[in-house]
């Protein structure tokens, strides 16, 4: 064994690695979000949110983007027009554009069963970002969240998974209001 370690440590240290490019193109910066005991966290590589491309100007994407936002109830409290950026964090209302909160993600290890987001009081972050990419229009909507049983029986947290249909909601709603060339 002593032998083979040395051997396998060179032909690690050897060893080319090659990349492979992601079919979703490069990851968006990383948001910076604030959890519920007060630090700054990274969100993690993989949470990537839902990303679609526009047929139009980042303005008029832009200003879609803040009307639907609008229209939702979605009440931002970051808006940042430099980087075309909109988000809400902590969003804890109990419904969004009519729907149970809860119903646009998963929390905690619910298996493959019915959702079990009723039994969890949801603190959701949410952020659009319109950017140009090679002369493209995109826009990067990313939910994501925690969450603590209603019940009272446990004071910590468990994560929530965005199912995406907020993010694509946000994303149809914005393609009606450009209007047919998407």
């Amino acid at each position: 064994m002593r032998r083979t370690l040395p051997a396998m440590l060179i032909l690690a240290a050897c060893a080319t690695s090659s990349t492979v490019p992601d079919p979703r193109g490069p990851e968006l910066p990383p948001a910076v979000i604030t959890n519920p005991t007060g630090s700054d966290v990274r969100t993690a590589p993989g949470e990537r949110g839902v990303q679609e491309e526009f047929a139009a100007t980042a303005e008029r994407v832009w200003a879609a983007l803040t009307e639907v936002w609008a229209d939702l109830e979605l009440q931002p409290d970051a808006l940042d027009t430099r980087t075309r950026t909109i988000g809400v964090q902590r969003f804890t209302r109990s419904r969004i554009a009519g729907q149970n909160s809860g119903s646009f993600v998963r929390c905690g290890n619910e298996g493959a069963g019915p959702s079990a987001s009723s039994r969890y009081r949801t603190s959701l972050d949410l952020r659009s970002q319109v950017h140009v990419r090679d002369d493209k229009v995109f826009v990067h909507t990313m939910l994501t969240g925690t969450a603590s049983p209603v019940d009272g029986s446990s004071t910590s947290r468990v994560g929530c998974m965005s199912l995406g249909l907020l993010e694509q909601r946000i994303h149809d709603a914005i393609a009606r209001k450009l209007g047919p060339a998407r």
